[in-house]
């Protein structure tokens, strides 16, 4: 059996049609339209008491307001994050200021165990950019200190001076005492005060 060139099309364009809907649908499976806002819009629409519920995940925030409008918000880090949740559970005239409020960060209680048992791998951060390979020991920081309060550049450079260098033992010591230590080719966090 063969088909003539305009069935052909027509098929062709409706796989098109419908790759396209499935596509929809795998990117937005809610079907609902969202909508990008920042910290400052979503803290303002909590305090207003406009939100019905929040969903706080690992590096989102997604809020359903009383019309069912849905708002994402990008999360940069656990301040933030606690914040909100702050935020969003006050209570205020008897309840609270948005009904549901979930959490679906389980990774963040895993992470101060998780940074003693995995260590970064100072060869596979030697070969990173300077940028990228800073960013990634702020992250690291940050997780296993819980903040990154008065973390300065000069830190950063000192503890980029672990990475570049070739002998193990060396220290690198944070504000609050934390010392990070380079021990057999890899950063160890070490949360006893110096």
């Amino acid at each position: 059996m063969t088909l003539s060139s305009t069935a052909r099309q027509i098929i062709f364009w409706l796989l098109i049609i419908a790759g396209a809907l499935l596509l929809y649908k795998l990117v937005n499976p809610s079907g609902r339209n969202t909508q990008a806002i920042d910290l400052t819009a979503l803290d303002a629409k909590i305090m207003q008491g406009e939100l019905k519920s929040l969903t706080v995940k690992q590096n989102e925030t997604v809020a359903v307001d009383s019309r069912n409008q849905e708002y994402r918000v990008q999360l940069t880090n656990e301040p933030a994050k606690n914040d909100i949740l702050k935020a969003a559970r006050e209570v205020v005239n008897g309840k609270p200021r948005v009904e549901k409020v979930e959490e679906e960060s389980g990774s963040s209680y895993i992470w101060p165990m998780l940074i003693t048992w995995a260590p970064l791998n100072v060869n596979i951060l030697a070969g990173a950019p300077a940028a990228v390979r800073r960013r990634a020991l702020r992250q690291w920081i940050s997780q296993g200190r819980g903040d990154l309060r008065r973390v300065e550049m000069v830190h950063l450079l000192a503890v980029d001076r672990l990475i570049k260098g070739t002998r193990g033992g060396r220290v690198a010591e944070l504000p609050d005492g934390t010392r990070i230590i380079r021990k057999r080719g890899r950063l160890e966090l070490d949360g006893e005060k110096g």
